[in-house]
């Protein structure tokens, strides 16, 4: 029922920001999208999925985990399907819990785990985005915004006290995952090189990501200087968040809504909308990848947590 919901609150958001512009238009704009960079882009996604399985594994080693470069690329691409129907992407989560299924130790370290890696994910675009900006000239306003805002971010990440203040507030669960997340920072600290290696990974995987949204913006036709694409790769993460709004599904909506927002006036209104159903493509083709390994996984995940209730009866 609440997915039905968040698919008929995708549709009126969707619907609304429609009505105001030209469909015939954005038919148009899509139907003009050059299919070989279109395809090229889409490739390219496709290998920073691979790129994030890299850095999964480059984390679990650091953290004392052991997890197989198959099971990594596997739980990569399933946490992509289910980040198409799973509110926040909370696809990734479930993509470190199968890490303890396989073994690689207890499902709070693995969820902790998991928890810093999206934290880290949103805290670097920020970063990225930020550089990017600076670099290109963007405004110097929201630049600031955005390191500020992914400063703020790292600090959270790795200072063990501010995560642990809050999920202690949160009864026995909290409790644990805060010995948990604490176990899993002081393990990532005593290892600066291999943290480095993780961090400059995300930074990695956020930089391509910024490339691949750049590439499906130039298969529109959309050109600029480099003021232009400053002002663009810092708005994209605001489109990136919005899309995570849990009320959606898949952030469709909210992020089409966003995307109209902030790049309409810089490159048409009907073309932002073309962009935002691009970025369906964003979630979508990762995701098939994933789907056929999904019961397997989700049902892994199941036994895991039956077999530990059982354990703890």
């Amino acid at each position: 029922m609440k997915r039905l919901i968040s698919i008929a609150v995708s549709l009126a958001i969707l619907s609304i920001v429609w009505a105001m512009l030209d469909r015939g238009a954005i038919w148009a704009a899509l139907k003009q999208t050059d299919p070989g960079l279109l395809a090229l882009s889409l490739l390219w996604l496709v290998g920073l999925v691979g790129i994030s399985a890299l850095r999964l594994i480059a984390l679990a080693r650091v953290t004392d985990f052991f997890l197989p470069p198959r099971r990594a690329l596997e739980a990569t691409f399933v946490a992509n399907t289910l980040n198409m129907v799973l509110p926040g992407k909370l696809g990734d989560l479930l993509k470190a819990a199968s890490m303890a299924d396989a073994g690689a130790g207890e499902l709070p370290a693995a969820l902790s785990l998991g928890a810093w890696e999206k934290l880290m994910d949103l805290v670097m675009l920020f970063v990225v985005a930020a550089l990017a900006s600076g670099f290109l000239g963007g405004a110097p306003v929201l630049t600031a915004f955005l390191a500020l805002a992914g400063g703020a971010g790292l600090a959270v990440a790795l200072v063990p006290g501010v995560i642990a203040f809050i999920a202690a507030r949160m009864g026995a669960r909290g409790v644990k995952f805060a010995e948990a997340w604490g176990a899993m920072l002081g393990r990532l600290r005593a290892r600066p090189g291999g943290l480095a290696t993780v961090v400059g990974m995300t930074a990695l995987l956020w930089a391509g990501h910024l490339v691949q949204i750049a590439m499906m913006m130039t298969a529109l036709g959309v050109t600029g200087d480099a003021g232009f694409w400053g002002q663009v790769l810092a708005m994209i993460p605001i489109a990136i968040v919005a899309g995570l709004v849990p009320l959606t599904f898949a952030g469709v909506g909210t992020r089409d809504a966003a995307i109209v927002t902030l790049f309409g006036g810089m490159i048409g209104g009907e073309t932002a909308a073309a962009l935002g159903v691009l970025f369906w493509l964003r979630y979508l083709v990762p995701g098939l990848f994933g789907l056929p390994l999904v019961p397997r996984y989700t049902g892994q995940i199941r036994a895991h947590l039956r077999a530990r209730r059982a354990g703890q009866g």
